[in-house]
């Protein structure tokens, strides 16, 4: 495996996990897709979608997070009220 590679998959890992703390303390999500970047790692952006589970009160929460080129990481965890 590259420098290169080794760096992004870092990155990728390290964005995800801040992305997913971020999620943890937000309030129950909506229904649906939201998108954003990440401010200090320009090019990486995530991806989270957000649908019913089928046991009421808890959401099926799928992360995607990419770099620019063209790598991603993602995972799948549900949310409680």
């Amino acid at each position: 495996m590259s420098l290169n590679r080794s760096s992004t998959l870092t990155k990728l890992t390290f964005l995800t996990k801040s992305r997913l703390s971020e999620i943890e303390i937000s309030d129950y999500p909506e229904t649906g897709t939201k998108s954003g970047d990440f401010e200090n790692y320009p090019g990486y952006k995530w991806v989270e979608n957000a649908s019913e589970f089928g046991i009421d009160g808890v959401r099926k929460i799928e992360l995607t997070v990419s770099s620019p080129d063209g790598n991603s990481n993602k995972v799948t965890f549900y949310k409680a009220k």
